[in-house]
This record gives C-alpha cells, sequence and structure tokens, in this order.
C-alpha cells in the first residue's frame, strides 16, 4: 500500500469537523470499551457500522481523528484500511499491532498506541491542537510521495 493521488477523493478537506472521533468498522467488545470510554471523557464519537463509498468520505472528511482499533488482541496492522484513509487525509490514531515491521512504516504517518493507552491518546490528539498537528504532518509525509511502502512486492 501507498499514496497515489488519483486515489484521494475527498476534495473538500476543509469540512467543518463536527466529529471529534470517527470508528469504521464492526463493533466487538474490545471496540465498544473504547468508544465508550471516549465518549464518557466528553468525545463526540461517530460509528456509522457498514459505511462505505460517498457516505464514509464524508464521514472522514467531517471527523477531527480515525480511531484504529483491532477486532481482535493479537492483530496485524490493517494496512489497507490505513492506507486509504491517509490517502483521504484523515488523521489516525491506531492501536499497535503485533507486527513490528508493520508498526514501525506506519508509525510515520499516524500515532500507534497501545490498547491501554488509546482512550487518553485520542482525547490528547482531538483536544491539543499540537498534538493533532503532529499527526496531520504525518499524513502529509505518506502522501509527499507517490511511492508504495517498502515492503510492498506489487505494482498495480
Amino acid at each position: 500500500m501507498g499514496y497515489d493521488s488519483r486515489a484521494s477523493t475527498i476534495t473538500n478537506t476543509s469540512s467543518e469537523k463536527i466529529y471529534d472521533v470517527l470508528f469504521l468498522g464492526q463493533l466487538n467488545d474490545r471496540r465498544k470499551k473504547i468508544i465508550e470510554k471516549l465518549e464518557q471523557r466528553g468525545l463526540t464519537c461517530y460509528m456509522p457500522g457498514n459505511c462505505f463509498g460517498k457516505d464514509r468520505l464524508e464521514a472522514v472528511a467531517r471527523s477531527k481523528i480515525v480511531i484504529n482499533v483491532h477486532y481482535y488482541e493479537q492483530a496485524i496492522l490493517e494496512t489497507v484500511r490505513l492506507s486509504f484513509l491517509l490517502t483521504q487525509g484523515a488523521c489516525i490514531v491506531s492501536e499497535t499491532s503485533c507486527d513490528e515491521v508493520l508498526d514501525h512504516q506506519y508509525k510515520k504517518y499516524c500515532k500507534l498506541v497501545d490498547y491501554d493507552k488509546l482512550v487518553d491518546e485520542t482525547i490528547e490528539a482531538v483536544r491539543d491542537r499540537e498534538a493533532l498537528e503532529k499527526i496531520r504532518l504525518g499524513v502529509l509525509l505518506f502522501q509527499s510521495a507517490e511511492t508504495k511502502l517498502p515492503f510492498d512486492s506489487i505494482d498495480v
């Protein structure tokens, strides 16, 4: 996965951010636990469920942060999801994975933290302008060169 400007389909990145946190995916107990804690701490979370196409792009454009929480505890990094979101300009806070190579590669582009730090780090990213800007710089780094990530071996 990598960046290709032709895949960037959000044209209005200055949309008003009405959601603090966007979660895309199927909810389970470990994911609900994080979302509930964020809401208890005062963040506006949006979980549209099965959301694709224009609706998903609109949700991404209107969210300050997209949070990535693995369905299972020992999971690899969802690189396809993250690459799509980064291509759309999304600022991401993601749970670390069991793959150190992928984590090392993606920590340049999004905030990667352990599960037990997801709530605090997401709140910081939403409420602290400097923390959010640091994540945004990672997005710009991802978008700065139309190249594949080093572990990619397939030409598209």
